[in-house]
Parts: structure tokens; sequence; C-alpha cells
């Protein structure tokens, strides 16, 4: 079941709470094997039989309890047992013949040792079977999950629980009676201890005195035990549930229409979008926000490649203005590849934060808003919940006007068609020019661009590929970086953000921070918040305020531009 559908099921499930928000997690899990010493089952119950062979060996009954891990009224009641069969002496209290035959027969200082399969959860300890539905790390991210940091240390024979442990190897003896035959006396080591993932469901729940509280679920099953848990995790600086971009929503198409009061929840929206676009004849227009929750799904994905199928036109139009996400980034990549397929499919970026929206063949769709709440937490500070409307065909019209409006801007962007000997003769170029500005700037600080060094890097800086692609630009701005902007490091540490800068022309200046830029871009997901301004700053001057991803050769259009303005501003300061 879709976690969205937990939300529309449970959302009242504490009295004077509301949902506050909800996400999909991870919790680690140690996958190992228990050396287990099993004793075969005699005609006594295993206490009894234990009490008869440590008292066989003399110890008191005080003793006995201490060993066993017994309260001493349930060794006294297991003694009483032995002396009602005969296996002691009532007025001696010493062992009978009986008795002596008894453990001779069974041999207690004989013992097997097997090897028992279990899954310990990373949060909160309990032991399980081994388990086939755990996902490694690879599939966590593959999947988009977040993955949690163990709260437990890794398992040791004293901090696995022992009754835990004899609940689960009953659990296998109805598999196989034989190999599991007998009871679990001790735990001698724990062999391997490899970490994998389970999917937990968490449900956030506030009040009007500002208490947060957690639900979690496997399945549509609540699992206690992990609210303490992931408040432990909280408490050492673990932000559980990210909250939304700070602009978002920029655009907010509900305010403007004429909409029923009654909303749907989360679950009433994930159905109908599965099956609107089922059943779509000609047209499908989606908009996504680039948050979290709204990273297009698999499940998502195939719906739209059957309707492609179908020669249904299909428009996705993303609001935001960056990948939140590396799974978000690949599955938006997995769209990408389809638009090569086909031709009917088209990704539009739009360069703000809007509604999720549906809308089909022109007649019928469904529009939703992610409503911010307040999580009381000690780090997770902000939550949300998704509600929507169904929208009829005028409504559908007003919001087609305006979502066409906001894609206008990149439509016109095209790379100019350019090869490699234009782009080696750019490069060389360029290398001159920046020769020629060092020696101005030299005659003002004695520094100047280089210092005593030449550029480095020079064949590679020379040799760069023309950015058909996300890699190759990546090639491309790495080596210029590393020629045109890190150079200027090494003339003394800081050199960059002060003595250059004070003497640098403003226009050099700036194309030079758009490359340290668009590095760092393409080196990470997202960018730091404190620097998210100034990219977005860039992506508005060099790309209508788009990811290059959604530019028809976007990346060429952006290494086009880069070098052109540079080349530019380093002319009109040497004229």
């Amino acid at each position: 079941m879709a976690i969205e559908h937990l939300v529309d099921k449970y959302k009242d499930e504490l009295p004077g709470y509301k949902i506050s928000g909800y996400i999909e997690l991870c919790a680690p899990v140690f996958k190992c094997s228990l050396h287990c010493l099993m004793q075969s089952r005699g005609q006594l119950p295993v206490v009894v039989e234990f009490v008869l062979h440590y008292y066989s060996l003399g110890l008191s009954l005080d003793k006995i309890s201490l060993i066993i891990g017994l309260d001493e009224e349930l060794v006294d009641q297991a003694f009483w047992e032995l002396v009602y069969q005969e296996f002691i002496n009532d007025r001696t209290q010493r062992i009978t013949q009986i008795g002596h035959d008894y453990l001779q027969e069974r041999r207690m200082d004989k013992k097997e040792q097997i090897l028992v399969p279990v899954c310990i959860d990373g949060l909160i300890g309990t032991v399980k079977r081994e388990s086939s539905q755990l996902m490694k790390s690879r599939q966590v991210r593959e999947n988009g999950l977040v993955s949690l940091r163990p709260v437990i240390s890794p398992p040791n024979v004293d901090s696995v629980e022992f009754q835990q442990v004899k609940r689960v190897i009953n659990e296998y003896k109805k598999i196989d009676a034989e190999l599991y035959d007998g009871d679990l006396i001790d735990l001698v080591n724990v062999e391997g201890n490899k970490t994998f993932f389970k999917r937990l469901n968490v449900l956030f729940y506030t009040n009007d005195e500002k208490n947060t509280r957690i639900a979690v679920y496997e399945g549509l099953v609540r699992v206690e035990g992990y609210e303490d848990a992931l408040n432990v995790l909280e408490n050492n600086d673990n932000v559980i549930l990210k909250g939304l971009p700070a602009h978002y929503p920029q655009s907010n198409l509900i305010s403007g229409l004429d909409l029923s009061e009654e909303y749907c929840g989360p679950g009433i929206i994930y159905d109908n979008w599965i099956s609107l676009i089922k059943s779509a004849n000609s047209k499908i227009t989606l908009s996504l926000p680039l948050i979290d929750i709204c990273s297009p799904s698999d499940i998502l994905i195939e719906s739209l490649i059957a309707a492609l199928k179908k020669e249904v036109h299909v428009t996705v139009l993303s609001s935001g203005r960056e990948f939140c996400s590396k799974h978000q980034k690949e599955q938006y990549i997995k769209l990408f590849e389809l638009t090569k397929k086909y031709k009917s499919l088209h990704l539009v970026q739009i360069p703000l934060w809007g509604n999720k929206v549906l809308t089909i063949d022109d007649n019928s769709g469904v529009i939703s808003d992610f409503c911010r709440t307040t999580i009381h937490l000690q780090s997770s500070q902000e939550g949300y919940v998704e509600y929507g409307y169904l929208l009829n065909k005028e409504n559908i019209e007003k919001c087609h006007s305006i979502l066409n409006q906001n894609t206008k801007k990149s439509e016109v962007l095209q790379a100019k068609i350019v090869d490699k000997k234009w782009l080696a003769l750019k490069m060389l170029t360029i290398k001159e020019l920046i020769n020629g500005v060092d020696e101005r700037l030299k005659d003002i600080n004695g520094k100047g661009w280089l210092g005593d060094s030449v550029i480095p890097n020079s064949i590679a800086l020379l040799s760069v590929p023309l950015a058909y692609n996300e890699d190759s630009f990546k090639t491309f701005i790495t080596a210029t970086n590393i020629s045109i902007t890190e150079s200027i490091e090494t003339v003394e540490k800081g050199y960059f953000w002060n003595s250059f800068k004070a003497i640098c022309p403003p226009g050099i200046f700036h194309v030079l921070e758009k490359v340290r830029m668009y590095r760092n871009f393409c080196n990470h997901i997202e960018i730091e918040t404190k620097y998210k301004s100034k990219f977005y700053q860039f992506l508005d001057e060099d790309l209508a305020g788009c990811l290059p991803h959604f530019i028809n050769n976007g990346f060429l259009y952006l290494q086009i531009k880069l070098l052109e303005n540079l080349e530019v501003e380093l002319r009109n300061y040497l004229k």
C-alpha cells in the first residue's frame, strides 16, 4: 500500500492530534548468524532440567537462580517439581537414583551447537527470522529512499535478546523440526554483521499543545518501539523529515480557481492520478514540483509509457529550480531517454515552484498543493500534507493558460551550430587573452592573474569536448575551472575572493564566478543553501532560469554562452 493511502486511513488515529507529515524511510537491519547452544528436549521442562543439572553440581538454589537468570521463586518451583517426580528425595534433599539415571541419559555436558540465521532491527533491536525482503544500500538509493542510522550497536552475544532468539528458533522449528530440535541454552557467538534495510512508513501527528508523536508502520501494521528510537536520532541532529523548499509555492494556481470546498486527501489524489492517466485518449499534461515527494515514480513512468504507446501526447512540466535528490534526477533522466523514442513526449521546466497538476484530454484532472505544518521535534521542524481538488474543463483552461505563460522564455533558447574546430580555436583565443589580462593586472599589484606561473593543465583545456551532454559538459567545466579559476588560488591563499577580486574587471570576475558555480553544480546534486540565490541568478541570466537538462542541447548552449561571454569581457578589458 502506498504511504498516501496510509495517511488517509490513519489521519485520525491519535485523538486530539492532526496528521502533520509523512515519509517512507529505511531502517537498518543487521543480518547475521547466531551460534546457539542447544540441548535436545527431555521429559523434563528445560528450566526444571537446568535446576537438576546445576543442583547435581552442588550449587545452592540461589546460585542456580543467578546462573540461569531466573527469579528464585521459579527456581524453587522447579526444585519442588523434581521432588514431586522423585528426582530428588524429599527428606534428604539429595538426588535419587532416578535423577542420576536421567542425568546420565541426558549427558548434559554434551550439547549441540547450531547456526541460526536472524535479522536484528538496528533501531529497536528486535530479533526476527532471516528475510529475503530486505534491501541493499544500492537498492535504497535506486528507490530514492532515506536510510536511517542504527540506534543500537552492532549485535553481540550480550546485547541480543535471549527470549527473542528462543521465539525465532520456535518459528524455525515449524519449518524444519529436525534441524532446530531441542531447547536453546546459550548464545555462543554472533557471526557476520551485514547491514541491510527494510521499508518503514512513518506518520507524524501534532496537537495544539505543540506535541508531536510518531507512528511507524510496516505495511499496514503499526509497530511499537520506533518512536523512541526515532527521537534518539532526532536528538542527535538527524533530520528525519525534510521540509519544503523555502520559496514553495511561488505560483499557486489553486487560489485563482473556482473549486469545490470538499478537498481530496493524499490517497484519493494518488488513485486519481493512476486512473486518469489510464483513461487518456489524446493528451496528458502533468506538472510536478521538484520536491522529494513528487519525484516521478516507476509506476508513474510505466503509466506514461503505456499512454505513449497509444500515441497519447504527453507533456511533463517540472516546476522548481533544481533537482532535490540524486534519485529524482535519475528518474527524470529516464524520462529524457524516453523522448528519444517517443516524439509525443515533451519535458519542460518552469523555473518556479508550483502546484502538482494532472489534466487529461483537456476535460478532467486533479490539482494539489502541499500544506506546510509545524513539527515539534529536536531536528525536524517542518512537515507537509498534500490536499487537492478535482478539476473541471473551465479550471483546466485556466491552469493551462498560466502554465503555458511560464514556459515561453525557455522555448526560444537554441544552441548555435558549432564544431570541434570552433571550440579549439575559442579555447586557444581565451588562453591568449588571459595571458594578456594577466600582464595588465600585474602592472597593478605585481601578482596579476597567474602570479609567477603559467596557465596550468593547458593540454586538457585546449582539448575539451563539445558539451552535447552532461558528462561532456562536466569534462569541459572541470578543465576550465582548473586552468582559469583554481590557478588564481595558487598565487596565495584566499587570493581569488580578496586581492584578485579587487583588481579584476567585474565582467570578467562575474564569468569566473559562473565557471566555479557550474563546476559545483556538476559535482553535487543540490547546491548548498548559502549559494542557492547566486546559482539561481546565474541560471536566470544564462538559461531563462532552467536547468540545462530541460533545454534542447542545453549543456552545449551553456558552454557556448560561457565561452563567448568570457571572450567578450577579456577583449573589452584589453581594448
